[in-house]
């Protein structure tokens, strides 16, 4: 949220679950959980970026209890989101599911 007010709307959160084992790897999981974890973590965020209402999730990865952001969004309902979905179809349901931009590696290239 503080990249957004300081750009004063103009910062873009992307996501995505990485498609190399190695990238799990790096981030000390397994390759199996990469897909679930962005889930969880994308419904949470979204939540938490899109709600009054404080936020109680509870993963098998990490907890949140009453959460709230300490700065809103400077942008209405909040900054632009993006899915990343390199390699899987599951990176576009979840933006789907959610509403959000995809990025894929066409769009990264500028193709329509």
């Amino acid at each position: 949220m503080q990249l957004g007010h300081r750009s004063r709307g103009r910062a873009m959160f992307g996501m995505g679950a990485g498609v190399s084992p190695a990238d799990a790897h790096m981030r000390g999981i397994a390759a199996g959980d990469q897909r679930r974890m962005t889930a969880e973590s994308l419904d949470a965020l979204v939540r938490l970026l899109h709600g009054d209402e404080p936020v109680t999730v509870r993963t098998g990865w990490f907890e949140l209890r009453d959460a709230r952001l300490y700065l809103k969004p400077c942008t209405k309902p909040c900054s632009d989101m993006a899915v990343a979905g390199a390699g899987s179809e599951r990176g576009m349901r979840l933006a789907g599911r959610y509403g959000l931009d995809s990025l894929t590696s066409r769009s990264l290239r500028g193709a329509s």
